[in-house]
């Protein structure tokens, strides 16, 4: 029930409307995460970087193909932030905003606590969905 109740709390949709048919971070200091099965890669940055404490903080994230290259245009894509050893996500519901279908903007984050925090990124289609997972700990001073 705890655990349901973290997501409900920061479940972050965001969405193309399309099926597919294909850290302190700044666009040009870019990580990548595979998913689960190696489908997809997502790539993602923050702004500002590195993540405040307590302060909003915007997430991009960019999904390609396997190759790490193709863009997966019309995915959708879904991001929960959750503190697992707390058992709780954010206190606050970020602003969505698609540029493209591979391409996002999560506006509106924030790290209400210090500590280890975990980012999944949900990837789905027509056909599958994906995660991928990033273990974030908080934050610089």
């Amino acid at each position: 029930m705890l655990r349901r109740l973290a997501r409900i709390a920061m479940y972050v949709v965001l969405s193309t409307g399309f099926g597919c048919s294909g850290v302190a971070l700044t666009a040009d200091d870019r990580q990548s995460v595979e998913t689960s099965t190696r489908e997809w890669v997502i790539e993602y940055w923050t702004e500002p970087s590195p993540i405040p404490l307590n302060q909003m903080f915007a997430l991009y994230a960019e999904v390609y193909e396997s190759d790490g290259i193709t863009p997966a245009d019309g995915c959708d894509l879904a991001i929960f932030a959750t503190m697992p050893a707390h058992g709780h996500g954010m206190t606050t519901d970020p602003s969505i905003t698609a540029y493209s279908g591979f391409s996002f903007e999560a506006d509106g984050m924030l790290f209400h606590m210090e500590e280890q925090w975990e980012i999944q990124f949900w990837v789905t289609d027509d056909w599958m969905q994906d995660v991928a997972v990033v273990e974030i700990d908080c934050c610089d001073a």
